[in-house]
């Protein structure tokens, strides 16, 4: 259910959020990057695809909802991620001053992850989706640890191609920058801003990131299963960008209900039309937008939208302070009497 209101109704769950003791964190999703600055100009990509590659499996593959990373108790897992850069619009003298990756794992059991820029072009279905810590049968155009794209184009190593030299971390740590109840964060250094950068130039084509997890300490439990694009909005994969441009100066006003500066609707990763709807861009799930209802949910994740619920307490409140208004007022005229 898609619940919308008024930008009053919005303002009292905010309120309502805070009494209640809830967290009232306007940017949940980034760490690293100051996107509440008065001066910030954000955007968020949301829209984006995945797989887990299997070691050594040919012909076998996952792309949707989760994929994992690590040693596991049945082999070595890989995964893939990319976001589609054209779901966002940024001015063409864009510099970007911050970027990093937000994951969240529901399954968290290291933080000895790294990312490392991939170097070939690869496809995934989305056909399957993990079974545990196990995929599916490879459908033709699926990555696997043999195929960038299933059964024809094989990677040039197994395993994917990208660079050795992993993403660093503010603290030069190559492994998660900061984790906190299953989320991660990674970058926010001159290398992941630089990345970026390239990605958004097109100096550098964007085949998005491997993530690898510990690999050779011989531990079978040692592994992360993030979760992905068809997850509830709070779950998604999100690239957070912000930048500087002389043809787009920052916003002088606060630009969201809250009244903070931080990401509009469109710097979640589209327009801010509340449709919903989602058109392809080319990538699997097509181009969405953050919050914008069931089109970043699966059938069966309705349980991490906290807004809702929020909202429709605030609404509760409401009826209540108004029922409470109008017996005072009853009250008050029966005493004048």
């Amino acid at each position: 259910m898609k619940i919308r209101t008024s930008t009053t109704i919005i303002h009292l769950a905010s309120i309502f959020a805070f009494s209640s003791g809830a967290q009232n964190t306007q940017d949940p999703y980034s760490y690293f990057c100051d996107t509440t600055s008065s001066t910030a100009i954000t955007k968020v990509v949301v829209a984006s695809e995945d797989a887990t590659l299997f070691e050594g499996q040919d012909n076998i593959a996952a792309g949707r909802q989760q994929t994992v990373v690590g040693n596991t108790p049945n082999g070595l897992r890989r995964a893939l991620l990319r976001f589609d850069l054209s779901s966002i619009v940024m001015p063409a003298d864009a510099r970007v001053t911050c970027a990093e990756i937000y994951l969240y794992a529901s399954v968290s059991k290291t933080t000895k992850v790294s990312m490392h820029t991939i170097t070939t072009p690869w496809s995934t279905t989305s056909t399957n989706k993990l079974q545990g810590v196990n995929g599916g049968l490879a459908s033709d155009g699926d990555a696997t640890w043999i195929y960038s794209d299933y059964p024809t184009k094989r990677w040039e190593r197994e395993g994917g191609d990208f660079k050795n030299l992993p993403w660093t971390g503010v603290t030069g740590a190559l492994g998660v920058g900061y984790s906190k109840n299953g989320r991660h964060w990674f970058g926010g250094s001159e290398s992941t801003k630089n990345q970026v950068q390239q990605w958004l130039d097109g100096s550098v084509p964007n085949y998005g990131v491997a993530l690898l997890g510990p690999e050779t300490d011989g531990t079978t439990d040692d592994y992360n299963i993030y979760d992905g694009v068809e997850s509830a909005p709070s779950y998604v994969p999100k690239l957070v960008i912000t930048y500087s441009s002389q043809s787009q100066p920052p916003p002088q006003t606060p630009n969201n209900d809250s009244g903070r500066s931080g990401p509009t609707p469109e710097a979640w990763g589209g327009s801010s039309s509340s449709s919903g709807s989602s058109s392809s861009s080319g990538y699997n799930g097509g181009n969405r937008e953050y919050g914008s209802g069931n089109s970043l949910r699966s059938s069966n994740s309705n349980a991490g939208d906290d807004s809702n619920m929020t909202t429709i307490m605030a609404l509760v409140m409401c009826s209540l302070l108004g029922v409470a208004a109008l017996i005072g007022g009853f009250s008050e005229g029966l005493l004048v009497r």
